[in-house]
């Protein structure tokens, strides 16, 4: 058994003779046994109810005893603690930098071997954000293991989907935009074919109905000459004739002769 421990083992059992109670665990017993059959019938009756408390005063003045003893015990374990406390500040004052500048070495040896791990995979987390469009600077990568960088990855990935997505939205919306105004040039084309023909349409109804109109009057010109031709109301005799237009009719009146009145 190494040293250490026997000075422990030796300690403890000398704690042990030194914090010993008064109150043995058989005179404690014996102590219960005198009240175990103190009870009161009647919680009115005053000379059992004095029995009842006398025997609770005598008990608890035995516990008293007790906690009294322990309380003494542990002030002087807690100045001893203090003792045993600053000692082993003052030891561990003189190790404990030692023991971190040799811990800093040995956490310099592990993130130079993690830092090399991570260069070895270096080339493929760049190929893998790069499949992304990603450029993240390789001290960055560095700095990142395995989780970070799956979580970093998975990030610039759903960073890609959604600016692809937004860039076929908006491919999709010209394409459309473009239909839009094909159809709504080859509709122009249409309505102004038909407002062409429907143009022509009425100008041939138009020109008709002049034409007819022409024909008409051209028509009566004739009949209204062939009129004064049958009456022979000609250039030359017109001077003979008078003619009186009304709403409904041509009159024509034929001078038949003159009187001159100063013969």
């Amino acid at each position: 058994m190494p040293e250490e421990k026997i000075k422990l083992e030796s300690i403890s059992k000398s704690v042990q003779k030194l914090t010993k109670f008064d109150a043995t665990e058989a005179y404690l017993k014996e102590e219960v046994a005198k009240t175990i059959n103190v009870t009161a019938d009647n919680l009115e009756d005053p000379i059992q109810l004095d029995k009842v408390k006398r025997a609770r005063i005598d008990l608890r003045k035995v516990e008293k005893e007790i906690e009294d003893t322990g309380i003494s015990y542990r002030r002087m374990f807690t100045s001893i603690n203090k003792q045993i406390a600053e000692k082993e500040k003052t030891l561990l004052a003189i190790t404990s930098p030692e023991v971190e500048r040799l811990k800093t070495i040995e956490a310099d040896a592990k993130a130079l071997e993690i830092k090399k791990e991570r260069e070895i995979v270096l080339p493929y987390r760049r190929e893998k954000l790069a499949e992304v469009g990603n450029v993240t600077k390789d001290e960055e990568l560095l700095e990142m293991d395995d989780k970070k960088y799956g979580e970093y990855l998975m990030e610039k990935t759903e960073e890609k989907n959604e600016k692809d997505r937004l860039a076929q939205e908006e491919k999709d919306r010209e394409k459309q935009r473009k239909i839009d105004i094909a159809k709504a040039k080859e509709e122009g084309k249409k309505e102004a074919k038909e407002e062409v023909i429907e143009t022509i349409k009425k100008a041939e109804v138009d020109k008709g109905i002049a034409k007819v109109k022409e024909e008409a009057k051209l028509s009566k010109q004739t009949a209204y000459q062939d009129f004064l031709k049958e009456h022979n109301c000609t250039q030359t005799t017109k001077e003979n004739f008078y003619i009186k237009d009304t709403p409904n009719e041509v009159v024509l009146y034929k001078e038949v002769g003159r009187y001159k009145k100063n013969n």
